[in-house]
């Protein structure tokens, strides 16, 4: 039984389509930052979405902060009311995870709260 490997085309400047990362964001301004992590604004390329990019730096970061980022992501991912903002993706580079959250302006959220 032989396989006729000709059929197949090969290229060494092959590159995988790489759905998540930051090659697919454009990346502006610092919202916010804190002691692990950086929220920056930014746009989707593809989608043209705007979200809040967070940045979260994972040198130094011990098993339980790991676990808390990650419980954030698996938390934002099951809220699904209008009052929370929607998680689009998390994903990994470098020793950084980024997590692609709803961007929410200070005008957006003074109509949606309600006192």
């Amino acid at each position: 039984m032989s396989s006729n490997l000709s059929t197949y085309s090969y290229s060494r400047n092959y590159k995988p389509q790489i759905l998540y990362g930051t090659q697919n964001y454009r990346i502006g301004n610092e919202l916010d930052s804190g002691c692990f992590s950086n929220v920056f604004f930014a746009q989707h390329n593809r989608t043209q979405t705007f979200v809040a990019l967070k940045k979260i730096q994972l040198n130094g970061l011990d098993e339980k902060h790991f676990k808390c980022c990650i419980k954030e992501v698996e938390l934002l991912n099951r809220a699904k009311s209008e009052n929370v903002v929607k998680c689009y993706k998390l994903f990994f580079e470098e020793s950084f995870s980024y997590i692609s959250l709803e961007f929410a302006d200070k005008m957006d959220l003074d109509k949606r709260i309600k006192i």
